[in-house]
């Protein structure tokens, strides 16, 4: 168990500095730009869609890491009712549901691809199935994390058995 927390722990860093790479590759792109259009009156065609894309990206595997802080999909209302135990087995009956979502999502993911096919982007002309292949590994991530925070929670739950017996 101990080795799945730590691989956990492991994908959520290699999520955090894809997403501040993801984000420099924004920042440049779209200062790139603006100064091209300032001093040349015209810019880049492809940095638009570059900057769109990476966005994309960046929202997935940040969703990845929404995934291991349990924080993606809950009704807040029922958790600030419910203590105790009865909260605790609220979070794990959330995240058994994201967990179906995200694996049927995984699935889908690949006809999404599939749909794409050859189609190119207009700008860079790189096929759009590119720009999608961030969905299937970026729902195993959310299904593993998942996966990860439902162990968790049965955890929480023995160990606040074992508090009150």
């Amino acid at each position: 168990m101990k080795l799945l927390f730590k691989i956990s722990d492991t994908i959520d860093r290699i999520c955090g500095w894809a997403i501040v790479s993801l984000f420099s590759i924004m920042i440049i792109s779209f200062a790139l730009q603006v100064i091209l259009r300032y001093f040349i009156g015209t810019g880049f065609k492809w940095t638009e869609e570059l900057t769109r894309y990476a966005n994309v990206w960046a929202v997935m595997i940040g969703f990845a890491m929404i995934a291991k802080r349990r924080n993606h999909i809950n009704i807040s209302v029922l958790e600030e009712i419910l203590k105790g135990r009865n909260k605790k087995w609220l979070i794990i009956v959330q995240q058994l549901i994201s967990l179906v979502i995200f694996t049927i999502m995984f699935i889908i993911s690949f006809r999404l691809i599939k749909l794409a096919g050859s189609q190119l982007t207009t700008n860079m002309r790189l096929p759009k199935r590119w720009v999608y292949w961030i969905y299937p590994p970026a729902f195993s991530v959310f299904v593993f994390q998942t996966f990860i925070g439902i162990l968790q929670g049965i955890q929480d739950v023995k160990m606040t058995s074992e508090v009150q017996a």
